[in-house]
């Protein structure tokens, strides 16, 4: 039997807000992404059903995903990079959240 990664939250306030580490779980995030706006990917929805539901909020900025920037990549582009990853036992997210959504 294969043992399950348990999400975690590491805060670290910043000038500009805090910037937290989330590490996942295998499997689907149950969140939308959304870069519309310009620059990095935000959270844009997250289901009652994400396994990062406690973690996440809409308007959090993606900066990496598993140390990996991705400030430049679009919402589908990171979409695809979590894809890619979801077999892995588990995958880091670096996050901002701005004072205004603290």
């Amino acid at each position: 039997m294969s043992s399950l990664s348990s999400p975690s939250l590491t805060d670290d306030p910043t000038e500009s807000g805090r910037r937290m580490d989330v590490i996942a779980p295998s499997g689907k995030l149950g969140v939308i992404l959304d870069s519309s706006h310009g620059g990095a990917p935000t959270v844009h929805v997250v289901k009652e059903t994400s396994v990062i539901a406690d973690m996440v909020k809409v308007g959090d900025r993606i900066l990496a995903v598993d140390d990996e920037s991705v400030q430049d990549m679009t919402a589908g582009q990171v979409s695809e990079l979590l894809s890619s990853k979801s077999e892995n036992a588990e995958r880091k997210l670096s996050l901002l959240r701005t004072e205004t959504e603290v």
